[in-house]
């Protein structure tokens, strides 16, 4: 198979531009995939962990629902927003995370309110911190679905490179044709044999 990228024909194209677009493009999906990827195992591995963490008390300083308008225009986005104070050895911390996977918002705003009620300002809950870093903190413990977005987008754009790396460099080899096509074309275009005497021929010079 001949790819080619010179605008125009069938001709391949140049070992600069084949290097790059076989070589280097590839490179940031790889990278940008392997990076989220492992930023994703982080919060899945977290969030698995989580339901053994120890417990604190904490009690809920800020709950509310935050509007934001895509830029597509697609229509607003709502997410639920919580903060609360807790302590640990004597301690005082504050931490404002929901669940593990990230800040999740959606179109639904009843779904994001129904957060919020669940945790009204001034009330009393548990949340469970890091024991080796009482700073990670989260008030919802173990899984989500949220928690596999990450790892998603993150091993999709790492086998996307991972496939460019592979694939790319062998569509844009050029293609040679069957042997006996290439075997052809290399005799009909040689040069003929300026020395060649036929000795059979009764009319050559004598």
């Amino acid at each position: 198979m001949r790819v080619s990228l010179s605008g125009g024909g069938s001709h391949p194209p140049s070992p600069a531009m084949a290097f790059f677009f076989s070589r280097i493009f590839p490179l940031p999906f790889a990278l940008i995939g392997a990076i989220v990827l492992l930023f994703g195992m982080r919060h899945f591995g977290h969030a698995r962990a989580s339901l053994d963490w120890p417990v604190a008390d904490a009690v809920i300083t800020a709950s509310e629902v935050v509007r934001s308008r895509s830029s597509n225009d697609s229509g607003p986005t709502y997410r639920p927003e919580v903060s609360y104070d807790y302590s640990v050895d004597g301690a005082s911390l504050s931490g404002d995370r929901i669940s593990f996977g990230g800040a999740v918002s959606s179109s639904n705003q009843s779904w994001a309110r129904s957060v919020v009620a669940r945790y009204p300002v001034g009330g009393q809950v548990q949340v469970r911190y890091h024991p080796d870093d009482p700073s990670l903190v989260v008030l919802e413990p173990g899984m989500n679905w949220a928690v596999w977005l990450l790892p998603g987008f993150g091993a999709l754009f790492l086998l996307v490179g991972v496939a460019m790396l592979i694939f790319l460099p062998r569509m844009m080899r050029p293609a040679a044709g069957p042997p006996e096509q290439v075997a052809s074309d290399h005799v009909d275009n040689a040069a003929p044999d300026q020395g060649f005497v036929d000795e059979d021929n009764p009319f050559r010079d004598r």
